[in-house]
């Protein structure tokens, strides 16, 4: 069994605690058809459908909109189908997924199956990845058929044929390669009979970053560590089950939790995934979700900005967060380098122009 421990004390396990998992199930009890979850709408162009006759596998290619009830039921699907592969508590999934809504509902399907994730860059190739399992010894690799005309769950079947602890390579999308069971069919047939939700035991999340020397330095955080990184963003905007986020970054650093994932289960909002960065589909989806929160770059904001989209009578954004990258903290605070807790980035929130 391969079992992923964090360099940190243990933490106690009570059944009654606050979980990501089981926040989206109290949500899905209380308002199971408000929406949930909303892919980008350029997700054809992201993941084209398959050239063969469509099936089940096929349909996801189409944007979707997910209510909490039907993300609560793919959550338990996912869950349940990782616990029947005979993955434990304490084993890691290393998941490369773009910013679709398979990415969020994988994350909360292998902690309420006690999993942790390892959250890869779809930047990353077969160099990198192979470096993760080398350090990280994940029991299962995630990714998706196709992906901006790669094949990304085909180089994850690759990397796993010479990685001993990799026993399960798992995919989204159409024409996967053989090797690679399909998770579209695991939440097609839903959960078994009998599933019962799992503690997650270890970090529920390691990302990455780099410092000099060390390349790929890997960061653990727990399930309190999100959801505390989540609750100061739901304070600090007062945000609540009207709001919508609009989120444009990938699950794989500390922006999209502390902006995205975070409150969007803490708030009972709607999260509205943006796949990084394409300004006219970002605009869109500024102009038509009604979103009401978002986070950008510098670079993006300015430019979204000049082009005064926050004045047009579509914009509904409340508020408007810019992110700022770790040398730029430095330079303006004087600070050192970021701890090794990894809070290399910071946002800071304004209300956007009426």
């Amino acid at each position: 069994m391969t079992t992923l421990a964090a360099p940190q004390h243990e933490r106690p396990q009570d059944s009654a605690r606050i979980t990501p998992a089981g926040l989206l199930r109290r949500r899905a009890r209380q308002m199971p058809g408000a929406l949930a979850l909303l892919d980008p709408p350029n997700r054809r162009s992201l993941v084209p459908p398959a050239s063969r006759l469509p099936s089940a596998a096929s349909l996801p290619s189409a944007p979707r909109r997910l209510s909490y009830g039907d993300a609560d039921a793919a959550v338990d699907a996912l869950a349940a189908y990782f616990e029947q592969l005979g993955l434990m508590p304490g084993d890691c999934l290393a998941v490369q997924l773009p910013n679709l809504i398979e990415s969020p509902l994988t994350l909360l399907g292998a902690w309420r199956a006690g999993l942790s994730v390892a959250a890869v860059p779809m930047l990353w190739r077969r160099t990198e990845v192979a470096r993760v399992c080398d350090m990280l010894e994940p029991a299962g690799l995630v990714g998706i058929s196709t992906y901006g005309g790669d094949r990304p769950a085909a180089l994850l079947r690759d990397v796993a044929a010479t990685r001993l602890s990799v026993r399960f390579v798992m995919g989204f999308g159409p024409d996967l390669p053989d090797g690679v069971s399909s998770l579209d069919d695991a939440i097609l047939d839903g959960p078994t009979p009998g599933f019962a939700p799992r503690a997650c035991t270890g970090p529920a999340l390691v990302t990455f970053t780099a410092r000099p020397g060390a390349p790929l330095v890997p960061l653990f955080r727990h399930e309190d560590d999100l959801l505390l990184q989540g609750a100061m963003s739901v304070m600090a905007l007062g945000l609540d089950r009207h709001d919508i986020l609009l989120n444009p970054y990938p699950l794989t650093g500390p922006v999209s939790i502390a902006a995205g994932l975070a409150p969007w289960l803490i708030g009972g909002t709607a999260l509205v995934q943006h796949d990084p960065f394409d300004y006219d589909v970002l605009v869109q989806q500024i102009l038509s979700t009604d979103a009401t929160a978002t986070a950008l770059p510098g670079t993006v904001l300015d430019r979204v900005t000049e082009d005064r989209v926050f004045a047009d009578p579509q914009c509904k954004l409340r508020h408007v967060g810019r992110v700022w990258a770790a040398p730029k903290l430095a330079e303006r605070a004087g600070s050192g380098p970021p701890d090794d807790r990894g809070a290399s980035i910071s946002i800071r929130w304004a209300i956007s122009p009426a």
